[in-house]
C-alpha cells in the first residue's frame, strides 16, 4: 500500500487518522536526545503517570517520531513471480452398471469417491430442509406458456395431485390449481392422486398412482443412467378397469429421479471438459412432466404447448452443480486474463 506521507505534508498528518481506544491516554514524544522530552513519572502505587507537556516558549509541542523509509523491492512484493494457471483436473470417467429397479430396503447402493473429488453436502435430517421444487404451468388464452405456483417442501414424502378435494395444498401435499380453460380444469380432475415423490438417503423417486391420466415424463438422469438420449420422453399409464380402479396396485411405475451419489461421480467425470458438460449436469436435477398431452419424439409439440405441465427441481443436485459451476467459470477467467 503506498504510504500517506508525501513530501510537503506536516510531520504529524500521517498519523492523525490512525484510531486509538477511547480509555487510552495520549502520550507526546520529543525527538529522541532533546533536552525537552519528558521522562516518566511515577504515583505512589509505582504506576506510570501520564506525562502531558504544558505548551509554553520554553516546552513547545513536539512533533512524533516519523518512521524511517521502507526499501520496497520487485522481490519483496513478488510481482516478478509469475503466478500457475489453473488446470482443470482431468480423470478417466468410470462406468456404473445401474439397476433401475428400486434397491431392496436396507441395503443402499454405495460408491466411493476419493477425498479430492466433489462430494455431495451431508445431508440435514429429513423433513428440516427444502429438498425439492415444483413450479406449475398452463397454457394460457394466447397459447403462450403461462407460470403458476411454486411448491417447495422439506418432507421427504409428498404427493402431486390433481382437483379431486378441496382442502388445498400441504408440506406433503401439493393440489394443482384451477386451470384457465375448462379442458385445463378436466385434465386436473383426471390427474387425480396424481404421483408421489419421494426421497430415500438422496435417492429421489417418482411413482405414478393416476389411474386414468396419462403422464408423460423427460428426466435426463433417468434417461442417461438407462443408456436413453437425454431429451426422450417416456409415456406411463397404469392399467385400470372402466371405472377407473387400478388394476395393480402392487405394481406403480416408480422410476429413479436422481441419485446423490451418482451425481457426485457425474460431476467428477465432467471436469476434463467442464464448459460443454454444463447444461447437461443442470438438467440432471430437473425432471419435466406433462399431463395427458405428449410433446417431443414423435409428437410435434414442445412442452410449452401442452395444456398443463410442470418442472420438478432437486435443490441438493443444484446447490452441487452451483459450486461446480463458479468454481470452473472462475477458473476460466482467470486463465484467459493471464
Amino acid at each position: 500500500m503506498p504510504s500517506k506521507h508525501t513530501e510537503g505534508m506536516s510531520s504529524h498528518q500521517w498519523w492523525d487518522d490512525i484510531p486509538m481506544p477511547e480509555d487510552t491516554p495520549m502520550m507526546t514524544r520529543s525527538i529522541p536526545g532533546s533536552s525537552t522530552e519528558p521522562s516518566p513519572q511515577y504515583d505512589e502505587n509505582h504506576s506510570v503517570a501520564s506525562v502531558i507537556s504544558q505548551p509554553g516558549p520554553s516546552n513547545p509541542p513536539m512533533a512524533p517520531m516519523t518512521p524511517g523509509p521502507v526499501v520496497i523491492t520487485f522481490e519483496r512484493l513478488n510481482l516478478n513471480h509469475s503466478q500457475p494457471e489453473l488446470q482443470p483436473v482431468l480423470e478417466e470417467p468410470e462406468c456404473y452398471c445401474i439397476e433401475v429397479n428400486k434397491p431392496m430396503p436396507g441395503v443402499p447402493q454405495k460408491l466411493e469417491l476419493r477425498s479430492d473429488e466433489v462430494e455431495m453436502e451431508e445431508e440435514e435430517p429429513e423433513g428440516g430442509v427444502t429438498w425439492c421444487h415444483v413450479q406449475t404451468f398452463q397454457l394460457g388464452v394466447k397459447k403462450k406458456a403461462q407460470a403458476k405456483e411454486v411448491f417447495q417442501t422439506s418432507q421427504p414424502t409428498f404427493t402431486i395431485e390433481g382437483g379431486i378435494t378441496t382442502v388445498g395444498s400441504t408440506s406433503s401435499r401439493m393440489q394443482l390449481t384451477c386451470g384457465n380453460s375448462s379442458k385445463i380444469q378436466g385434465i386436473h380432475q383426471t390427474f387425480g392422486e396424481g404421483i408421489r415423490m419421494t426421497k430415500e438417503k438422496g435417492t429421489v423417486w417418482l411413482t405414478v398412482l393416476t389411474a386414468k391420466c396419462v403422464v408423460f415424463i423427460q428426466s435426463p438422469f433417468f434417461n442417461h443412467i438407462n443408456g436413453k438420449p437425454l431429451d426422450t420422453v417416456i409415456r406411463v399409464q397404469n392399467e385400470h378397469d372402466e371405472l377407473g380402479n387400478l388394476l395393480h396396485e402392487d405394481k406403480l411405475p416408480t422410476i429413479k429421479l436422481f441419485d446423490s451419489e451418482l451425481y457426485a461421480s457425474e460431476l467428477n467425470a465432467a471436469r476434463s471438459d467442464p464448459i460443454n458438460r454444463m447444461e447437461t449436469m443442470e438438467a440432471f436435477c430437473k425432471t419435466r412432466v406433462s399431463l395427458a398431452k405428449g410433446f417431443n419424439g414423435d409428437y410435434a409439440k414442445k412442452i410449452y404447448d401442452t395444456q398443463s405441465w410442470f418442472v420438478i427441481t432437486i435443490a441438493e443436485g443444484m446447490n452441487a452443480f452451483d459450486n461446480f459451476h463458479r468454481h470452473f467459470t472462475s477458473a476460466q477467467e482467470i486463465g484467459s486474463r493471464s
